[in-house]
């Protein structure tokens, strides 16, 4: 019979086991050193061992032996190695000279890929933004889509169910310019995971780059009662409205949003502006909102500050540098004051204000 400390024991194993398995792949590792702890109290609980010798049959042996030895090679050959040269291929691509050469090596390391083919597909849907805003010709970009495109279905039809591969999927269409597909793919995420907040404004967003705006906007209008203190979806509610071209409702939504809302999401707000040419508004707002507010982050100066700086508005630049110098210098520090000056003056000279918050932004 087991006493309490092998109970013990045994059900501490069980117990991580069991967790481990809801967020890890179970590997050869954990079983190994399960079986051991079982084999060493088999050992120490037995009692009685018999004395006589065991009879082995010597051909029995050989044979069982050649033919594991043979299993192994294979497994090795097939599993092992394969997984290796394909590792080995993705390890290449990172060094590759051109990006040419890093979709082909993809194109090759996918077929090769007995095991992790889902992570070499991941990897290549996500590049989907780089290959696009990189200066190359169209015809390698095209032979990039093509290819993402096809691996990505390919995964999606072994594993229909999981939303992280309809995402990348989704994005790499939305990227490629193909948003009526895009839009069909984010609905299949939508119905797979119908309370993810990122996907389902992703899904507004491109509704309204497809000039679907009633769609775009009762979306993100169900989105935001899943959780109203997220106000970067009321942010995105105001870009709908700056694409639509109404500007009144975005002012609107806008100006209701709280400090915190604003600096967390001031981007954002700033390219709500920019899609209706109102940037000198956008000046305005953070005027009226960032100036002597405890709550303005360094980020929001340094939008509001380089936004002046690109419309040549010098005044508005040196306000802003000059409020966030002093906004975070030392109280009563002379030395402080007197460095907010110059950089205010530098500002009004027109010096690109990048150079004041480089050690404060990282």
């Amino acid at each position: 019979r087991l006493n309490i400390s092998i109970k013990i024991i045994l059900s501490g194993f069980l117990l991580a086991y069991f967790i481990g398995n809801l967020s890890l792949f179970d590997n050869l590792l954990s079983l190994m050193a399960f079986m051991m702890v079982i084999a060493f109290i088999e050992n120490n609980t037995v009692t009685e061992v018999s004395n006589q010798p065991l009879v082995f049959n010597k051909k029995i042996i050989l044979l069982g032996s050649i033919i594991i030895v043979i299993l192994t090679i294979f497994i090795i050959k097939i599993t092992c190695q394969k997984a290796y040269q394909t590792n080995k291929m993705i390890a290449n691509a990172y060094s590759a000279g051109s990006i040419e050469e890093v979709i082909e090596t993809y194109a090759q390391a996918y077929p090769k890929a007995l095991v992790g083919r889902q992570e070499v597909a991941e990897q290549l849907g996500n590049m989907a933004n780089d290959i696009a805003n990189n200066p190359i010709s169209e015809i390698t970009k095209k032979r990039y889509f093509d290819l993402a495109k096809n691996i990505m279905q390919n995964e999606i039809n072994y594993h229909p169910n999981y939303a992280r591969l309809q995402i990348i999927y989704g994005n790499l269409l939305e990227v490629e310019g193909n948003f009526k597909e895009a839009i069909k793919t984010y609905q299949k995420v939508q119905i797979l995971a119908p309370k993810r907040q990122n996907s389902l404004m992703q899904l507004a967003m491109l509704y309204a780059k497809n000039q679907q705006f009633e769609q775009s906007i009762s979306l993100l209008q169900k989105t935001y009662f899943l959780e109203p203190a997220n106000e970067e979806i009321r942010v995105y509610q105001g870009v709908v409205m700056a694409m639509k071209g109404d500007r009144e409702d975005r002012n609107k939504i806008i100006n209701h949003l709280t400090d915190k809302g604003l600096n967390k999401n001031i981007g954002l707000v700033q390219y709500s502006f920019a899609l209706t040419n109102d940037l000198n508004d956008f000046l305005e707002v953070c005027n009226k909102r960032l100036v002597g507010n405890i709550n303005t982050s360094p980020l929001a100066y340094k939008t509001w500050a380089t936004t002046a700086y690109n419309l040549k508005n010098f005044p508005q630049t040196a306000t802003a540098v000059y409020a966030f110098r002093r906004h975070f210098a030392e109280e009563e520090n002379f030395v402080d004051a007197r460095e907010a000056l110059y950089i205010k003056q530098d500002a009004l000279n027109g010096k690109n204000p990048d150079i004041f918050f480089q050690k404060v932004i990282e």
